[in-house]
Formats: structure tokens, C-alpha cells, sequence
């Protein structure tokens, strides 16, 4: 802004509840057609989330997505970016639908609760629920009432597609669940009189809602209509007998008796102040005065799970229609499930006033608990005497079931290892509420709902720590102590060990103890203390796999990196992709493997230690060291497919050996283009491991010579298909060990891509000194008879003349060049041919042959186009722009210019970009557009500086300096141009010269 006011984020407002509506700062927005109007509600249905491409389209189409759809969905959200955020640059920072990797996320100021009515009605409704169990009954009944006015009609009303159908239908449920809680409460307010009307409305719209009819028929008998009330449980019956065949449920048919009875109590409004309303006379009124409170005592230093516990609370306290919650805590051994169960089960307790009983199932262990003795133990905790209890499984559950109807308890079950262990345990009628935990899913239990208890987050793990050993020491470490809870992987069992350990030894210190895990070997042994060990707790689970689960347990834990896909899994332990997702899933359903998106699975870092350790003492040498060897050739398999996809002409494909799998196919080039990106990590881990074990075996180890090579033939691969200069830390980290293993091999092919590896990263990084004979020794390691070799040739004389004419050399760099090209054209690598002719183009243009420059880049465009390369044609129109300015065709420049910066952000070359984004401020500065050429500089300098590019950032703070002194802010401009010439001339690059002259007339002032 001109004036240095702040600006003020503009107020939204969408209305989901309804007719799909948006607002900006009090003026509604017309948010498009249908598809785009589905592509915002999946956004704004899930708040601060980032909403896969994949996931968008089977929101927006389901099963049947249409071959345009990729395209369709981007134009809906570059749609309702211009909508949401008119006057904001297309990819601007802040905009509210931003792109993230592959997907997309909504970003508004403020709370959603405040901006989008269905987070705001569930936040109502969570509020009322708070104040009900709190005994407000009047507020709750306020909350609830305006919770429901957000409603404006169906919701997402006329959205198309299978996603916003799932939701109409639960957004629905929640209606009618939050209409009927205040329905409760006006009756217990008094209101039955006023509410008859309502309820009539919502009886005819919903005919066979036995709740609905329940409130009714309360209504009416408070109101003096007992006759009605009664015909109003007739027409229910008939219903329910002639639709579906069943009899009124239990309630209902409890509160028909009772109206028969003309009960005293039902007349009555209840007494608020009363800590529970008082059940229902029935057959079991014999063990009413029996209470059990088997809850085990709750958790003194219970730290984090905040938002888990407020889910965990509101399920268990919230209406269950007819059904009986069931709610399953799963996860991993030492995850704190137990824990959480237990302090859960406290928060509630006045919620189940007949009582708690609680099991341990002992699921863990191969003597499991019968479910049999546990109904013998509920039974008489709830007064049977011995006698009286059946012998039969399916008696004492039939008679525990019987026991429980028309009583309100909670049931914690711990330990249960599968289905068939809780089935019995279950209650037959709502008023109950069951807790589970257990390491598997269970999900074949009917109406599960299922909470998936991870390890702990930072700070969480650090509370926990804190609360245990004492605020106070664990402040005075903070480091070890962030240390410790690091190497447990924030797994609470793991934490609260360490805590334990290190509260029973005053004299130790956290930083002592932080040493003796670093040694991961040993981890697992330190994390012990009496009967806790998280070892053991680890041992439980992998005694119960079968032999073909443990050994993909075991040999998949090999692998460095966070995660492994399924076919990369598949390739690791040699079985069937098919088979191995089975073995998967199997694995992740025992609680041993995480899996938070489809088809990929990983580790808990102390389940990898334990893998690993059961792998040393169960498979050979050759197995573990073949795990790893295949999953590294299925990486470069897959690479090479990603290349051929995104370059038909196959060009760096040529520099890798062959290889023994076929590698992951992909669909098409944005496909192939998103595979390095999210397997980077992997990639990177697994050639780290690769030349890790490589730099440590002997010389003649036989494994370590294909491993090393297919290590750096990734590195190789990485560096053409990410951007190796924002990663250029991590590839050196791999490449001075791996060059150290292939001169101590004698391995001179391996050591020739290292050595080009290496120059090309400090040519990128403007180190030009340390480029070129880094560069040369690449190129005479090079075999003159291996066509790997020749291919790699001309990529390392096209990198030796970069740095030449980089380095105004231009005649030699010119030599290099046409080399290169010769090795090109006789290999048929058309892309390679259009790389080394925009850079000659170059050549020419620092020689001061513009119109020789732009021919030879037109020429380079020509064939890069033909040959299909993405990657080919953005740097041809790169360097066509460069060459087109020179000519002093400054309109054509500025297109090709704008057409290459598209390519490079969508090929997330975030070093070009901002190359790029310098070169396009140079021309609109000679369009004299100066508020253009500034911002289109100021970002390629936050790139450069972003990924420490001298040249970059030079280019950048020239083309700054100067638009800023044609604006007339000339002290800024004269720092901008000083800095870039003294960057330039520490480069020796030919635009030093040029920086100077014009700091010179910047300095000198106005005309």
C-alpha cells in the first residue's frame, strides 16, 4: 500500500448449509458452476487440510473420472482463486485455494468455526453437548437452537458428485441428532407444549425415527393427551411391522408401558439438579442396587492427547440412537493406548450412573483371556451369585445382555486382540457404551468407530516427560531432554521410561542418558525399566504374526527412509505386488506398520530398531544386503521409466546401467512427473545406506559394486528430474563417500558420475574454480567403448562448456559445445542437441552476435519441441528469451520469457524459476513497466537468497536496482547495484562491467 497502512486480510463468510455461498467482506461472490462450486465445499469441508488431487476427483466424479478431469480441476481452482482473491498475482503467496504438491488446500483468515456455518453448527453443537453434561440445561437448549438457525435448507444443495452426496447425508444426521438433543432439553425445560408442533413436522418427515416418536409421545401425555400419545405408539408399530418387519425398539416400547401405567414420573418435569435420570423399571430390577466401578485408578501425570480426549469424551457422551457405541482405540504397543482408554473412561463416569466394568483381554500375549471368564467376573460384579451363572458361552452372554437393558454403563475392554474376543462382551440395547483397545482395527465389529492412537507430537512427548521426572530438571536440559524424547520417537510407553529411569536417579543427567541412546544398536536395551520394556511390549505383537508377515516385517525394516509404496515393497521382499499388499495390510492391522495414505507403509522408528534386530538374528547376510540391492533397482527401474515419460528421447536413460526389475509404469508425464518428488526422501535414504555400507565393506565385497553404482546412477537421475541446486547439501552429503568407495574399487565409471555430480553442483553454486577440474576428471575417467559412458561424455563437455563461457571463454567454451553436439547427434539424443544449442546461443550473444543467437536458440526450441521433452522446451524458451532481448525484441522476449517461467513452476524448478523471474524483470524493465520489473525481481531474489545462488541473486538485485532507480528510490537501488556487481565480479561474469556503469550513473543522480 502507498500510504504504509496495514493491510487488513479480507473477512469471509460461506454458507455450506444451504445453497453453496461465499462472501468477501459483506458482498456475496458468484463462485461459478457446479464442479467448481464441488471443488470449494471439498475444501472448506476439511478445514487446514491438504486435499490430495486424487481425493479431489473422486469427490468431484467418483469411480468414473473423465480423461479431462486433471485439467477441469485446475481451472475450477485457478477459478476460485480470481474469485476469492481478485487483484492477487496467480501465484502469489496468501492466495486462499493454494497449491500444495498434488493437491490443494483452503486457507482463510481466522477460525473456520467463524467463517464456514458447518463448523460453526459443530462447534454449537459440541458447545451445548459441554453445557449439558455441565447441567445448563436452558443454555445448552440456546446453543442448540442457534446451531440449527445456520441451517438454510438442504445442505450443499444442487452440488454434484459422490463426496458432497456422503456429506448431505451425515450433515443431515447431525441435524436431526442436534434437532432431537433440543427436542430432550425443551422437554426437560418444561416446553412439552410448545414443541408439539415441531415434532409433528419432524415425525411426518421422518415416520420411522423411534426417538422422535419417544419425544412425541412424552409431549403428548404432559400435555394431557394420553389417548393420543398412545395412537401415536400404534401407528409406529404398524409401521415399523408393515415396513421392515420389526417391533418397536426397547425404549419405545418401555415408554408405552409406562404411559399404560399412567407412571407418576413421566408426568412430572425432571429435576435438573439431579446428577442422572433415574432408568427405567425392568426384569433386572433385582441387581439395580449393584453398582460396579471397576475402572482402573486414572492416570496422575496424563499429558497431551488433547484433542484426542475431547473426540474420545464427546463420542462416548453423545446420543446413540438405538445402536451401542462401540469405540476402538488402535495403534502400535507403547502408544499410550491403555492410558487414554482409562482417563477417557474417568472424564465420563457421571455419564453411566449404573456403573463401570473394565477386562483386560491380555490380546498382546499368547495365553489370552477367555471371554467366557470375563462374563463370569461382569456377571457377578453385577450380583449374580454363582450359582446362577450359565456354563454356556451364549448364556452368560444372553443373560450379561439382559442384565444390561435399561441400564446406562461403560464397558472398557483392554487387550482385546481380535473381534471374536469382544463379541460376547457387548450389550444388546443402547444406554451402554463400549471402550476398546486393542493393536488390531477390529474392524469387523458392527458400528465401530475407530481412533488410531499414533506416537505422541513434540510436545506432547515433552509435557509427558516433564510431568514425570519434574518441570523444574527437565528445564534445566532442554536439549538432552528434546534428545531423549527424539530417540524414542515420541512413543509415550518409550518416554515414560526414560522419565521413570531418570526420576529414580537423582545423580544422572539427561545429557548422560541422551549419550547411551545415541547408539541405536543398543536403543532398545535402554528402554527398560522393571516390567515396562518396550522391546517386550514389541515381542507381544511379532509372536503373532505368521511366517510369511514376520519376514516382510523383518526384511522391509531394512531400507532407510520414512516409507516404502507397495510395489517398492514388493520388489524388497520378492513376492507379488498383489500378495505383498496383503502382507501389508495384515501388518498394519497388528499395529505394526503405519499407513497414512493409501498404498504406502512405514515404520515407528523403535519398530524399525526391533525389526532389524529380529532380522540379524533371523536372516542371513545375502538376504538383508538383497533386500536393499532390489529395492535400489526398483528406484532406478522406476526412474528410468519416469525419464522415458518425460522424455521420449530416452536421453538419461542412457546414462544408467541396466537393471533387474521393470520398475513402476506411469500413466502419464504429470504422473511420472510427481514420482521423484515423492520419493525423494526414499531415494536419498536408500542411496545414503547404499554408500554408507559401500564406504564401510572391504574393496572386494561382491555386493557393494552393483549397489554403488546403482546409488549414484540415482543421484544421477535426481539431479535431472528435482532441482539439484535446492537440493544440492543433501547430494553432497551422499557424493564424498560414494567417490571415496569407487577410487578405493577402482571403480572408474561410478567415479566419472560422481565427479560430474560434484562439478555440476558447484556450477550451479557459481563455483566455477572448483567446477572445471572436477568436470575434467569426469571426462577422462570416461570409457572410450561403453555406451553409458558416451552418453555421460557428451553431458560432461556440454557442463565443461558452461563453465568456460561462465568464465568469458567463449572460443573454448565454443569447442566444448560443438563436441557435445557431435555426441548427441550421433547417440540420436535430440534433447541433449537442444540444450547445447541454447547454450551456444549464449556463446554468440557474449561474442556480440545477437541475431546468430536468437537463430540458434529458435533452433534449439524447434527440436525440443518435436522431441516431447517438458523439461527441453522450458529451457529452450529459456534461453530463447535471453537471446530475443539481446536482439531488442523485447515483446517477443517477454513471452517466451513468461512461457518458460510456467514450464519451471510446474516443473517445480525452483532455481530456474527464479532465474527466470530475473530475466523477465530485465525485459519489463526495458518496457519501462517499473512496478512490474520490482516485484518480478523481488521474488527471484527471495529464490536466490531461498537457495543461496550468487549468480541468481546478482541477476536479481541488478534487474532490481534498476526499476527502483527509474522509481526513484535511489539509496535502495545504489545498495541493490553495489551488491550485484561486487557478486558478479566475484564470478568473473560479463555483466559486471554493464553494473558498474549503471551504479555509476545511479550515483551520479538525476539526468
Amino acid at each position: 500500500m502507498t500510504d504504509g497502512s496495514a493491510a487488513v486480510d479480507p473477512q469471509f463468510r460461506f454458507q455450506l448449509l444451504g445453497a453453496v455461498s461465499a462472501w468477501r467482506d459483506g458482498a456475496q461472490l458468484q463462485v461459478g458452476s457446479p464442479q467448481q462450486v464441488a471443488l470449494l465445499a471439498s475444501l472448506l469441508l476439511r478445514p487446514g487440510q491438504t486435499v490430495p488431487l486424487k481425493q479431489v476427483l473422486g469427490d468431484l466424479w467418483g469411480g468414473e473420472v473423465p480423461d479431462h478431469a486433471v485439467g477441469a480441476v485446475r481451472t475450477y481452482a485457478s477459478r476460485l482463486r480470481a474469485v476469492l482473491e481478485p487483484g492477487r498475482a496467480r501465484r502469489a503467496p496468501g492466495a486462499v485455494v493454494v497449491s500444495v504438491g498434488d493437491g490443494y488446500i483452503l486457507r482463510t483468515p481466522g477460525d473456520p468455526a467463524l467463517s464456514v456455518d458447518v463448523h460453526a453448527f459443530t462447534a454449537a453443537v459440541a458447545e451445548a453437548d459441554r453445557l449439558r453434561a455441565a447441567g445448563e440445561v436452558q443454555l445448552a437448549y440456546e446453543r442448540l437452537g442457534a446451531a440449527l438457525a445456520l441451517w438454510q435448507g438442504e445442505a450443499l444443495l444442487g452440488v454434484p458428485g459422490p463426496y458432497a452426496e456422503q456429506q448431505r447425508g451425515w450433515l443431515e444426521q447431525r441435524r436431526l441428532a442436534a434437532a432431537e438433543a433440543r427436542l430432550e432439553l425443551a422437554l426437560e425445560l418444561g416446553r412439552h407444549v410448545e414443541v408439539l408442533d415441531e415434532l409433528e413436522e419432524l415425525v411426518a418427515e421422518h415416520p420411522l425415527r423411534e426417538h422422535l416418536r419417544e419425544l412425541r409421545m412424552l409431549a403428548l401425555y404432559r400435555g394431557g393427551r394420553q389417548a393420543e400419545a398412545l395412537a401415536c405408539f400404534a401407528e409406529i408399530r404398524t409401521l415399523l411391522v408393515e415396513e421392515l418387519g420389526v417391533d418397536p425398539g426397547p425404549e419405545l416400547s418401555a415408554l408405552h408401558q409406562r404411559i399404560l401405567g399412567a407412571d407418576p414420573q413421566l408426568a412430572a418435569v425432571p429435576d435438573r439438579r439431579a446428577s442422572a435420570a433415574q432408568p427405567a423399571p425392568d426384569s433386572a430390577a433385582v441387581y439395580r442396587s449393584v453398582v460396579p466401578a471397576q475402572l482402573p485408578t486414572d492416570i496422575p501425570d496424563f499429558a497431551g492427547r488433547e484433542e484426542q480426549l475431547r473426540s474420545l469424551v464427546a463420542a462416548l457422551r453423545a446420543p446413540a440412537g438405538q445402536a451401542v457405541p462401540v469405540i476402538t482405540l488402535f495403534g502400535i504397543g507403547g502408544s499410550g493406548k491403555t492410558t487414554l482408554a482409562v482417563h477417557a473412561a474417568h472424564q465420563v463416569r457421571e455419564q453411566f450412573p449404573d456403573g463401570q466394568l473394565f477386562a483386560d483381554l491380555r490380546g498382546g500375549e499368547q495365553l489370552l483371556t477367555d471371554p467366557g471368564l470375563v462374563l463370569v467376573d461382569f456377571l457377578r460384579s453385577l450380583g449374580v451369585a454363582p450359582g446362577g451363572i450359565p456354563e454356556r458361552l451364549d448364556e452368560r452372554s444372553a443373560l450379561f445382555r439382559s442384565l444390561l437393558t435399561g441400564r446406562r454403563m461403560l464397558i472398557v475392554i483392554d487387550n482385546a486382540r481380535d473381534a471374536a474376543q469382544i463379541r460376547p462382551l457387548l450389550p444388546g440395547t443402547a444406554g451402554c457404551a463400549v471402550l476398546v483397545t486393542s493393536r488390531a482395527q477390529l474392524v469387523e465389529l458392527p458400528g465401530i468407530r475407530l481412533f488410531e492412537i499414533e506416537a505422541f507430537r513434540r510436545g506432547e512427548a515433552l509435557d509427558l516427560f516433564a510431568s514425570v521426572v519434574g518441570a523444574e530438571r527437565a528445564a534445566a536440559e532442554p536439549e538432552a531432554v528434546e534428545a531423549l524424547v527424539s530417540a524414542c520417537g515420541f512413543l509415550p510407553l518409550a518416554v515414560r521410561i526414560l522419565a521413570s529411569r531418570l526420576a529414580v536417579r537423582p545423580a544422572w543427567s539427561a545429557a548422560a542418558l541422551a549419550e547411551r541412546l545415541a547408539d541405536q544398536s543398543r536403543r532398545l536395551d535402554e528402554l527398560h525399566l522393571g516390567s515396562l520394556g518396550v522391546e517386550a511390549t514389541f515381542q507381544l505383537s511379532y509372536e503373532q504374526l505368521q511366517p510369511e508377515q514376520a519376514r516382510a516385517f523383518r526384511l522391509l525394516a531394512l531400507p532407510e527412509g520414512h516409507g516404502l509404496t507397495t510395489a517398492a515393497a514388493a520388489t524388497a521382499v520378492g513376492r507379488p505386488e498383489r500378495d505383498t499388499e496383503d502382507v501389508l495390510e495384515s501388518l498394519h492391522s497388528a499395529g505394526l506398520l503405519l499407513s497414512r495414505t493409501p498404498g504406502h507403509y512405514q515404520y515407528h522408528d523403535l519398530l524399525r530398531l526391533f525389526a532389524r534386530r529380529r532380522s540379524e538374528r533371523e536372516d542371513t547376510a545375502a538376504e538383508r544386503a538383497g533386500a536393499v540391492l532390489l529395492l535400489a533397482d526398483h528406484l532406478l527401474a522406476s526412474m528410468a521409466n519416469a525419464s522415458r515419460a518425460l522424455d521420449p528421447d530416452g536421453a538419461l536413460v542412457r546414462h544408467f546401467q541396466p537393471t533387474r526389475t521393470a520398475g513402476l509404469r506411469f500413466g502419464d508425464r504429470e504422473q511420472a512427473a510427481r514420482w521423484p518428488h515423492s520419493e525423494s526422501a526414499l531415494i536419498f535414504a536408500i542411496t545414503e545406506q547404499v554408500v554408507r555400507e559401500a564406504a564401510e565393506a572391504d574393496a572386494d565385497t561382491a555386493a557393494v559394486g552393483p549397489g554403488l553404482r546403482f546409488a549414484v546412477d540415482l543421484l544421477l537421475g535426481l539431479v535431472w528430474l528435482l532441482d539439484g541446486q535446492v537440493h544440492a547439501a543433501r547430494f553432497r552429503e551422499v557424493l564424498r563417500p560414494a567417490g571415496v568407495a569407487a577410487r578405493r574399487r577402482g571403480d572408474r565409471a561410478t567415479e566419472a558420475r560422481v565427479c560430474y555430480l560434484g562439478g555440476l553442483l558447484d556450477r550451479l553454486a557459481a563455483g566455477h574454480r572448483d567446477a572445471e577440474p572436477t568436470l575434467r576428471r569426469a571426462l577422462e575417467l570416461l570409457a572410450p567403448d561403453d555406451a553409458a559412458d558416451q552418453a555421460l561424455r557428451a553431458t560432461v563437455t556440454n557442463e565443461i562448456a558452461l563453465v568456460l563461457n561462465l568464465t568469458s571463454r567463449p572460443a573454448e567454451a565454443l569447442e566444448y559445445f560443438e563436441e557435445s553436439l557431435a555426441l548427441c547427434q550421433a547417440l540420436g539424443n535430440t534433447t541433449g542437441q537442444a540444450r547445447v544449442l541454447g547454450n551456444i546461443a549464449r556463446v554468440h550473444l557474449n561474442a556480440g552476435r545477437p541475431d546468430e543467437g536468437v537463430a540458434c536458440a529458435a533452433r534449439a526450441a524447434a527440436i525440443a519441441e518435436d522431441s516431447g521433452s517438458a523439461a527441453g522446451v522450458a529451457d529452450s524458451y529459456y534461453q530463447l528469451g535471453i537471446a530475443l532481448r539481446a536482439a531488442g525484441r523485447i515483446g517477443e522476449a517477454v513471452q517466451r520469457l513468461r512461457r518458460a517461467l510456467d514450464y519451471f513452476q510446474e516443473q517445480q524448478r525452483r532455481s530456474l524459476e527464479g532465474l527466470a523471474l530475473a530475466r523477465l524483470a530485465e525485459c519489463l524493465a526495458d518496457q519501462a513497466l517499473w512496478s512490474e520489473a520490482v516485484a518480478s525481481a523481488e521474488q527471484s531474489k527471495v529464490i536466490a537468497e531461498e537457495l543461496d545462488s550468487g549468480y541468481a541473486r546478482a541477476l536479481a538485485l541488478a534487474a532490481l536496482g534498476r526499476a527502483l532507480a527509474e522509481q526513484g528510490v535511489r539509496e535502495r537501488a545504489g545498495e541493490c547495484l553495489e551488491t550485484a556487481a561486487r557478486l558478479f565480479e566475484q564470478l568473473r561474469a560479463p555483466e559486471a562491467a554493464g553494473t558498474r556503469e549503471l551504479l555509476a550513473r545511479v550515483a551520479a543522480g538525476p539526468g
